[in-house]
Parts: C-alpha cells; structure tokens; sequence
C-alpha cells in the first residue's frame, strides 16, 4: 500500500504544474480552458485554442514558403544632376583602304574573288539543295503553293534548332492558316545560290586574318586615319582636335578612335542637357578607297562606352550614314542589385582578372572572355575577332578557322560560363535620329571647305565628287540630366519573417516571446517533478 501511495503522488504534483501555468500564462486561451465553470466552456475553449494553432500554422507555412521563394523588388528614384559623358569610339565601316594594299595583296584579293566565281558557278552547274528542298524540289505537293498541308505529317527539320514536341503541336495547329512555299524554278535557285556567296561567304572569309597574316603594325598602316576622316569637332561649343582620340585597333572594323577616353587623365562632363553642349562631329569616309570585298556599306560605326571599358564596337555599336546627320540623345541610369546566390548572384568585382578583356568588368566581356578560352582549348588558338591573349596566337589557317566558328556558333552561355552581372551598373540608353544632311544651301559651303582641306591632307576630294555620299555627320548629347536609380531590394527579408510569424503568434492564439518562455518554464517544472519522483522511487 505504501508503495502504491508513492506511485499515486506524480500525478497530482503534474496536475499543480499544469494548473499552474494555466493560471499565470500570459497565452490567452489555458487560462479560459482551466477556470471555466462549465465542461462545455471548457470545451469550447479547447477548439478555439486549438483552432487558433492550426490557423497559425498554416499562415507561419506560407509565410516560410514565400520567404524561401526569395523574391525581389525594386525601388525606383528619380535624380538630377551632372553626369559624365561617355566616351565616344568610331570606326570607317571600310576596314582597308584599297590604295594602301601591296600588289601582292591586291593579286590575292583578286584572285580569291576570281576562285570563288568559279566555285559558284561550278555548285549552279551541279545539284544544289537549300533549305526547304531536296535536290531542287520543293518538299510541297503543289506547284502552285496553294494546297494545305497533311496536318498530320511530322514537319521537316532543314537548319537550326530541332523544334520540341510541344512547338511541334503549335505549328501542327497553324499548318491550317499558312501555305507551304512555292516550287523554285532553277532560275530561281542559281540566283539565289550565287546571290549568298557572293554577298555573305566573300565578307566573312576575306575579313579573317588568316587570310593575309600580318602584324597588327602593317594592318593599322593599311586603314583609314583620323586625320584623314576628322573634318570637323565640337564639344561644349568649342573646338577639339585630334589629341582628343585614342587610336585601338578592331579586327573587324580596323583603325577606330575614341573620343574622351580618360587615357590622359580626365574625362568630360556634362552639366547642361542639350544638342548645344553636346559633341558635334563630320567625318569624311572616302569611299573612292574602299575596298569592295570587304565592305558593302559606307559611313562610321560608332560606340558609346563607360571610360575604362573594353571597346567591343562589332557587338554593341550602331552605323551612321553618309549624305545623313545622326542625332543621338542620350539618358542615364544606375542599376543596384541586390546581392545572393538566391537573388541576383551578381559580383562586386569591378575590373576584370583575365588578359581576354581588360578594364571595366562588364557582362559581355566577360561571355567573350568565356568564348575566347574555348576557342583556345578546343582548337588550339584563339579567334582573332576578339582581343588575343599573350600566352596565345590567332588561327592562321582555314581548319582551325572553322573550329573557332564552329565553337562561337555552339556555345551556350549558361552552361559553358560562369558570369554574373555586376552588383552596379551604370547604364546608358540612346535614342538614333536622322535628317538628311547637308542641306542643299549649306552643301556649297562644306564642299568649298573639303576641297581646301584636300589641300593640307592626303585626301581623294575633287570639285565632282558627292559630299552626300562622302560625308556624314554625328551630333551626341544627353537629352535630359535627370537619371533613375534602381535598388533591388528583397521582398521578405528574415526580420520581415520573424515580425510577420510574431504577429500571427499574437493574432491568433494570444501569444509573445514571454510566452514562450513560460512554455519553457513549464517543460522544466515537468522534468523537475518526475526527476525528484524517480529519485526517491530509486531509493526506496
């Protein structure tokens, strides 16, 4: 009996606990379910104490969920003020003038095109195929083009990327609105077959250096200079000259020269918005030397670029137009992204550590840094579009030519690299107008100051030729000083989580952190009675 009486003893000293933390929680629902008259208040309390956990529980979940999604949002501000201008690189879209080229280069600049004449002429004496045919055969069952399709029919796939079966169910359905195309007349397929390599196959092949492998020192004696190309300069409304351009040299473009490069030590402002205090330039593009195979188009490709960026101006520029003025109105902006691998992965390195791409860090250089070491791993030299690291030399025959096209064609950029966007970025945003220039009372004028300038500068400029398709002029300026600031920021950050489950804790079941820590108190009352209860049991 006496044992039985030390055993009967735990449960009332349990039953104290629990009473009383019931009576002194600060939660709100025990203290209603303990002193309740009524075993239905009691019960009532019960499932609403309970209920009020579950409601709890479901909004903590979503409120975790959301968190772990880790969305972003961006806040935007408007500002004003002076901004920096940009530096300006131009090039002569004519890459070599045709009067500075040895006789040995023009015999295989002529020669070249001569063979390719006659390999042109040799594949339309043959079979030919082209996309869409098979032999010269249209892959239609109708010489007129007319006839549907058999929706049914699995489409044929000539050139690109394999379409996947949910595009292929797409293009099944639109097979009812669209005609095949019509059967080509032979007519048609040598114009065409001739047409490609004579416009795309001659452009691309005559420009790789490997085709007349030279020191970059022979190259640049062979382009257009700035002397040559710079009839007039204006910033701000004064005069600037040519100290004010850097020379660098472009695979694809030749000579290019850059305006306000900050290479000697400062750079320019702008703190009045307008066509006025912009830059104002006319280049004279002489196009009695240009080189035919080499360039279809006449007038200057111009960049716009932070100070201390790689000049890419084959990838990111834009053409201004002979017998044309180009207006570019410039706006500004900073992007702050937020930091992460879970947000935006960006990187806060702000040059680059490679010697592909040297300056400013930026996105793209770093994508061609990326394309420039597979070129070299793969083929064993390195693609002479892009700046050609010391340790390394550019392909110099067709074989490895092709490898390095085939690497630039096949790359994917997510995969194969590894280049986050910076943490900030300044970012600058044009707009291109146009207007026929010059003017036809301003046209005597400027031909009366070209043919004096012919006059101190090696220049082909006589009283016949064409200021319209000789010149062209370009006006940059910032349209507007003020700019945005864009800061991402995330949309739940953990204090944002803790207030928001804090808040749920209280709404619902009545409860703070004090009561967490009377909940832990009451776990250690427990533990306190049935270690003292097992104690003695022990030694009795």
């Amino acid at each position: 009996m006496a044992e039985e009486k030390k055993e009967q003893v735990l449960s009332p000293k349990l039953k104290t606990v629990f009473q009383s933390f019931s009576q002194n929680t600060s939660a709100h629902g025990p203290p209603k379910i303990v002193e309740h008259k009524y075993v239905v208040g009691k019960i009532f309390w019960v499932v609403l104490f309970l209920t009020g956990i579950c409601v709890f529980g479901y909004f903590s979940f979503e409120l975790i969920t959301k968190y772990k999604k880790y969305e972003s949002t961006t806040d935007i501000q408007m500002k004003y003020g002076t901004l920096n201008f940009l530096a300006v690189s131009i090039c002569n879209l004519n890459a070599v003038r045709s009067d500075r080229l040895t006789p040995d280069v023009r015999y295989f600049l002529d020669f070249y095109g001569y063979i390719l004449d006659v390999h042109s002429n040799r594949e339309l004496m043959g079979t030919t195929a082209i996309p869409g045919t098979f032999n010269g055969t249209s892959n239609t069952s109708s010489a007129t083009g007319t006839t549907k399709p058999d929706t049914n029919v699995e489409p044929e796939t000539f050139y690109g990327v394999p379409l996947s079966k949910e595009e292929l169910i797409f293009l099944r359905d639109l097979n009812s609105t669209y005609y095949p195309p019509k059967d080509l007349t032979k007519e048609d397929l040598d114009w065409f077959q001739t047409l490609g390599s004579l416009s795309a196959e001659r452009q691309v092949l005559l420009t790789l250096k490997y085709m007349d492998p030279q020191p970059e020192e022979v190259l640049i004696a062979r382009g257009h200079d700035i002397r040559d190309m710079l009839v007039e300069c204006t910033f701000q409304e004064n005069p600037c000259s040519l100290q004010y351009f850097y020379h660098f040299y472009d695979g694809r473009y030749g000579n290019c020269y850059t305006f306000n490069s900050g290479l000697n030590g400062s750079y320019f402002q702008s703190a009045v918005a307008g066509q006025n205090p912009g830059l104002s330039m006319t280049f004279f593009v002489n196009q009695e030397n240009y080189e035919p195979l080499l360039s279809h188009q006449a007038g200057i490709r111009v960049l716009l670029h932070r100070q201390g960026e790689l000049p890419m101006i084959a990838d990111q520029g834009f053409n201004a137009a002979t017998g044309l003025k180009t207006s570019v109105a410039m706006s500004y902006s900073t992007i702050n992204r937020l930091e992460g691998k879970h947000y935006s992965n960006c990187t806060n390195d702000f040059y680059t550590q490679d010697d592909v791409n040297l300056g400013l860090y930026t996105q793209l250089g770093c994508y061609r840094s990326c394309l420039q070491r597979l070129s070299i791993e793969k083929c064993g030299c390195a693609n002479f579009r892009y700046r050609i690291p010391a340790s390394s030399a550019a392909c110099s025959n067709f074989t490895s030519g092709f490898c390095v096209q085939d690497v630039e064609i096949n790359i994917v950029y997510e995969r194969d690299c590894v280049c986050p966007p910076p943490c900030k970025e300044n970012k600058y945003h044009y707009t291109i107008s146009t207007s026929e220039w010059p003017s036809v009372k301003y046209e005597p004028e400027i031909r009366k100051m070209m043919l004096e300038r012919s006059k101190s500068v090696n220049i082909s400029f006589a009283n016949n030729s064409s200021i319209k398709e000789e010149l062209t002029s370009i006006e940059i300026y910032f349209e507007t000083l003020n700019y945005q600031v864009y800061t991402e920021r995330a949309s739940m950050t953990l204090e944002d989580l803790i207030g928001s489950i804090g808040g749920h804790l209280g709404l619902w079941i009545g409860m703070s952190v004090i009561s967490f820590m009377e909940i832990f108190e009451l776990i250690a009352g427990l533990f306190a009675v049935c270690g003292k209860y097992l104690y003695r049991k022990r030694r009795s």
